[in-house]
C-alpha cells in the first residue's frame, strides 16, 4: 500500500478474499460432496479481519490517503450457502453447477 501511494494512488478500493473454501479445486482436495472446506473458509476469514484492522494505520500514516475495504468473502459465502435467498433461477442454476 505504501508503494502505491508513492506511485501516486490516494482513494483505494482494497477487496478481501473471497470463500477460497469453496473453489472447485479445494471441493475436489477434500473430496466434499460439494461443501465448503471450513478450515480453509476459516484462514481467508482471518486474513480479511487483519487486512480491514490494518487499513486505518495505513490512512492515518499518508495524508490524503483513503483505504477502503470491501467485503467479498460474506456476499459470496451467502450466495453460495443460500443461493435461494436470491431468487429460484439462481438458486436451480447453482444447484445445477454446483455438483
Amino acid at each position: 500500500m505504501q508503494r502505491m501511494y508513492e506511485l501516486g494512488a490516494r482513494s483505494v478500493s482494497v477487496a478481501s478474499i473471497g470463500p477460497i473454501g469453496c473453489i472447485p479445486s479445494q471441493l475436489v482436495k477434500a473430496n466434499s460432496n460439494g461443501e465448503c472446506v471450513e478450515f480453509v473458509n476459516k484462514l481467508a476469514q482471518d486474513f480479511n479481519a487483519a487486512l480491514e484492522a490494518r487499513l486505518p494505520s495505513f490512512n492515518a500514516k499518508l495524508p490524503g490517503a483513503k483505504f477502503l475495504y470491501g467485503d467479498v468473502f460474506n456476499p459470496i459465502f451467502d450466495y453460495r450457502q443460500y443461493p435461494e435467498k436470491f431468487g429460484k433461477l439462481l438458486y436451480l442454476f447453482t444447484l445445477f453447477y454446483s455438483y
